[in-house]
């Protein structure tokens, strides 16, 4: 099926059955207003059993739009989904998924929502005649064998079973691929006005009329009489949504639902006609169905008062499972914001901090301990494979960002060859995002999902029959980690300062590139395992100064983070430049004596780049013990011990600017 997706920004507004639409021309300048034809809409929402689709905000559906009265407007057709013709509205099906989304430039009307809308169409169904039958050209009916129901059939029960492959597969790490069942079936009557401004569709408003229907688990409705669990409940409500066409300015938004409110229209308490139905209902989970422990209880940033080591390890593996979630179905996408592999590798490269760090927990010579520590060994090999797939595509994603930048300071006499080298770096990109989409298309993926829900539920999590060995966390593990958080933590933090400083000490004069890098991670774990202390540190002294350790680890970690981008980007310049030159399709070689001069072009430029990437180098060479000392301090602010002289900085130099945002 082919797939099209687009950033939908809309308005929700509640109505009341004698409600009027008011009269919308001039609603601001340039405003002129067409009436579109009356659509009848059937809708089967899906979610898994557990609901793990609205925990994230997320929705998906099938919907089937067909004419619900001869059209009356030319050739127009909706700002969102479905389609018009010169002889009306178009007969039509199509899968969605909706994603919430924080998109750069969002509208910023109160109350309005910005997801991204990706779709799947069943069909491109004839054209229904406004005055006739809905049939296509040839005369025979369209049913359920085309995708597209004739009017009043049951063509939307039957095909609304199974979602396609392609959007299983999209939303499969938010699913944990659990199955997909339709949990609600809403008919909406939809009244359409669009507005115009300078000959181009500013805004649609749907004025809708709906009845929906919860189902119980395996989408048969019931009756509405029936008040026993996972009985059917039907809700009868009226809503207005104002959708802004693409291109158009914010500000068309916010005159037009102003005019709506002060027609007597108010904002929706819900974020879609879904919300509304569900929450009429009051319908939860049917009976023995597990809830997400995300939905059951979403990660904190907050102090925590009497936590054990057990709970601080629920805690980060929650996190990290969240944000693994949440920006999942954005990589399957191949959305372009290369934020969305990042902080999935960071959140795996933060729990394996936390586990590598668990392991200096006093043991007292107890079976418990290694038992716990064999485990969690596993566990941190997985997250070390999940990282690794993730941290491909992210140095692959900060190459292309970072070429891009220097390629653009250069002559335009250079631009040629530059374009080559940045293609070269792009075509690495898209083989290393594939090789990503591969692993999260694995098996292997799906159980380290499962086994991260496992520790973050702890103790109280059930076995899995047939799963993974790391889906169920040892009982072993939860004894051994019953301590008091504070003081542990307190401990695991200091333990990790002093491996730090050993790492510094142990430089070399000048320090090799290497053992700088090595550095680099100790900064990294010092930063993470500060940042969990800080949740659970008393008293608050405790909490400021380990969140001080953490920044000034961060700064640390950032620009020896920037050094080690520099020596890896220039090793991959020189290889380029070494590399045989490929011809681009199309393009005659070169005749005479087998030299490219396109050759030669491209191996200048990344002479180029690579003195530039030498220079950035030597700033990070420069700047970090700076770093190092801002670090040395935060820690002495904790301890109370003034600052070493042999570690004190050297002059202030100005320090570069990472390409690659927070690591």
């Amino acid at each position: 099926m082919e797939r099209s997706h687009q950033i939908e920004h809309e308005v929700k507004l509640e109505v009341g059955p004698e409600w009027e639409l008011p009269d919308l021309a001039g609603v601001f300048p340039g405003a002129e207003v067409r009436p579109l034809a009356t659509v009848q809409l059937e809708t089967t929402y899906f979610d898994t059993v557990s609901r793990r689709l609205a925990q994230h905000q997320i929705t998906l559906r099938r919907r089937e739009q067909r004419p619900a009265e001869p059209a009356s407007a030319g050739p127009d057709g909706p700002a969102g989904s479905g389609s018009e013709s010169e002889d009306g509205p178009v007969a039509s099906s199509e899968w969605t998924v909706k994603l919430p989304t924080a998109a750069e430039g969002a509208v910023a009307v109160e109350g309005s929502l910005a997801r991204t809308e990706v779709n799947w169409p069943e069909t491109r169904a004839a054209t229904v005649p406004a005055h006739g039958a809905c049939a296509p050209a040839g005369g025979a009916p369209l049913g359920p064998a085309s995708g597209v129901p004739a009017p009043g059939t049951s063509g939307a029960r039957e095909g609304a079973a199974h979602p396609p492959s392609e959007v299983s597969k999209l939303l499969a790490g938010v699913t944990f691929a659990e199955p997909l069942v339709p949990i609600a079936r809403l008919s909406s009557t939809r009244r359409r006005t669009r507005i115009w401004a300078n000959g181009q569709p500013a805004a649609e408003v749907d004025d809708d009329s709906v009845e929906g229907t919860t189902l119980p688990a395996g989408g048969a409705p019931g009756r509405a009489a029936d008040k026993g669990p996972g009985s059917a409940t039907v809700v009868s409500f009226r809503e207005v949504e104002v959708e802004l066409a693409e291109g158009a300015e914010e500000e068309v938004l916010d005159a037009v639902v102003a005019r709506l409110v002060s027609a007597g229209a108010r904002p929706s308490s819900q974020k879609s006609k879904l919300a509304t139905v569900l929450q009429s209902a009051a319908q939860p989970p049917p009976a023995g169905q597990e809830v997400s422990v995300l939905q059951a209880e979403k990660p904190t940033s907050k102090p925590q008062k009497n936590a054990t080591m057990a709970s601080v390890l629920q805690d980060q593996a929650r996190a990290c499972l969240e944000v693994i979630v949440e920006h999942d179905p954005r990589v399957r996408l191949g959305d372009p914001d290369p934020e969305h592999v990042h902080k999935a590798r960071v959140a795996t490269r933060r729990l394996r901090s936390v586990l590598w760090a668990l392991r200096r927990l006093p043991r007292d010579g107890q079976e418990e301990g290694v038992v716990a520590m064999s485990w969690l060994a596993l566990l941190r090999q997985e997250l070390r494979w999940l990282g690794g797939a993730f941290g491909a595509a992210r140095d692959a994603d900060v190459r292309v960002l970072r070429l891009k930048t220097e390629c653009e300071k250069l002559s335009p006499a250079d631009r040629g060859a530059a374009a080559r080298v940045i293609d070269a770096a792009r075509s690495e990109q898209a083989v290393a995002h594939q090789k990503l989409l591969e692993v999260m298309d694995s098996e292997r993926y799906l159980a380290a999902l499962h086994c991260l829900e496992a520790l973050a539920k702890g103790a109280e999590a059930p076995p899995q029959a047939g799963s993974a060995p790391l889906s169920a966390p040892p009982a072993e593990l939860w004894r051994y980690l019953d301590v008091p958080a504070p003081a542990a933590m307190a401990k695991l933090g200091a333990a990790q300062w002093r491996s730090a400083r050993r790492a510094v000490r142990r430089l070399g004069e000048p320090p090799p590139d290497e053992a700088l890098h090595r550095v680099r991670i100790e900064a990294k774990r010092l930063r993470y395992i500060a940042e969990a202390a800080a949740l659970v540190a008393r008293p608050a002294a405790g909490r400021r100064a380990a969140q001080a350790t953490a920044a000034a680890a961060t700064d640390l970690q950032d620009v020896l983070g920037e050094l080690h981008d520099a020596v890896v980007g220039e090793q991959w310049l020189r290889d380029l430049a070494a590399r045989p030159l490929s011809w681009p399709e199309g393009q005659p070689e070169e005749p005479g004596n087998g030299v490219s001069t396109a050759g030669n072009d491209v191996a200048l430029v990344a002479g180029e780049l690579v003195a530039a990437a030498r220079s950035r180098a030597m700033a990070c060479r420069a700047a970090w013990m700076q770093d190092w000392h801002h670090l040395v301090r935060a820690r002495n602010l904790r301890s109370g011990c003034p600052p070493s002289p042999r570690l004190a900085p050297p002059s202030p130099v100005p320090r570069p600017r990472s390409q690659a945002g927070g690591r």
